[in-house]
């Protein structure tokens, strides 16, 4: 389904079986951060040619381009626990297999509580994948 935003712009509204994957993607995703973070680098896109800075991470403005910039990185932030209070998904193209996913909520860091965004660009191949995420923390 289809329609018009504000400012003239079409949007896309995910389907259910859309709307659910990306959910358990996210709710994944932040699960797998908090607990198992050195298996979070198997949820972000492979390179591809024509897209060599890809996957990537921007983190509080650092940007990291790369599965391996992302992986030297990741344990950097500390000990992590996500409260996810929105998660809102919007188709990205025609085929479908594009979706942005906006995410709001709370962090604990090292025992420290902050709100938290999060913008994902998620593809969906065989599985879904990161392509690129900006994330937050205030």
């Amino acid at each position: 389904m289809a329609g018009r935003n504000q400012t003239g712009g079409v949007y896309r509204v995910l389907t259910y079986d859309q709307n659910t994957t990306i959910n358990n993607f996210v709710y994944m995703y932040y699960e797998t951060f908090d607990i198992r973070r050195d298996m979070l680098p198997y949820l972000f896109a492979e390179s591809k040619e024509g897209m060599e800075n890809y996957p990537a991470l921007n983190f509080n403005g650092q940007n990291y381009s790369g599965i391996d910039e992302i992986k030297a990185n990741l344990f950097t932030i500390g000990d992590t626990n996500h409260e996810l209070t929105s998660v809102v998904g919007l188709l990205l193209n025609q085929n479908e297999k594009e979706y942005m996913v906006t995410v709001q909520g709370t962090v604990t860091i090292n025992g420290g509580e902050f709100m938290f965004s999060e913008s994902m660009v998620l593809e969906e191949t065989d599985k879904v994948r990161i392509v690129s995420t900006n994330c937050r923390i205030y």
